[in-house]
């Protein structure tokens, strides 16, 4: 039984007198990921959405990031990520999950930093506000060793046309070098070209963010 009570099924498997063991997570709990998820998945308030939202965090870090899943919850949250009228829900699920969870759902949620550094033009100020929350969040648990996967992701937003887009990635691009300096000075050559086009970029809110990176 795992911290807080929560029961875990375990399947055993051998192959070539190898064993091992797949834990799979209580039924109860994959069922409330799968009815939150589906809740989610209805436009709503920020505030509804984001206790909605915690509350699924909390169930996440009882029983472990492969109940979400288990429940289907990553490809929910792509296609929440997909609408616009869910699109606000997914970057508040990120943030919950990010701030609750912590490093152990950061391989998950990942993948989603291109769509919400697009969010931050998106034209609900709802979205372009829970984009940048979703953001923040998830650079905050990130580790060393995802710094070129996400740096990469910055890049090319950085390079997007426009301005709110690039003003974000190299915001994140300056918050991901004073968490981890010495492993962004690893790919400080990789990073300039992209910094130095922000410094010549006709808009003066992405100057700005280029040198402050």
């Amino acid at each position: 039984m795992s911290e807080g009570g929560s029961k875990t099924l375990q399947k055993s498997y051998s192959f070539d007198n190898v064993s091992f063991s797949i834990t799979t997570a209580d039924p109860k709990d994959v069922g409330a990921i799968q009815k939150a998820m589906q809740t989610l998945s209805k436009e709503m308030t920020a505030d509804l959405a984001k206790f909605t939202a915690d509350e699924l965090a909390a169930i996440i870090k009882k029983c472990g990031p492969e109940a979400l899943v288990q429940a289907g919850g990553i490809e929910a949250l792509k296609n929440m990520a997909a609408e616009n009228s869910t699109k606000a829900n997914a970057y508040i699920v990120i943030t919950s999950l990010a701030t609750t969870v912590g490093s152990t759902v950061e391989p998950l949620l990942v993948p989603f930093i291109p769509s919400f550094i697009e969010g931050v033009s998106h034209k609900k100020k709802e979205v372009q506000v829970a984009a940048e929350q979703a953001g923040n969040a998830l650079i905050d648990i990130l580790c060393p060793w995802a710094i070129r996967v996400v740096q990469s992701m910055l890049f090319a937003g950085a390079m997007e046309t426009k301005w709110q887009t690039k003003v974000f990635a190299l915001n994140l691009l300056g918050k991901l070098a004073e968490k981890h300096p010495r492993a962004f000075c690893r790919t400080l050559h990789e990073s300039m070209p992209v910094i130095a086009a922000g410094v010549w970029d006709t808009k003066a809110d992405v100057k700005k963010a280029a040198v402050k990176a």
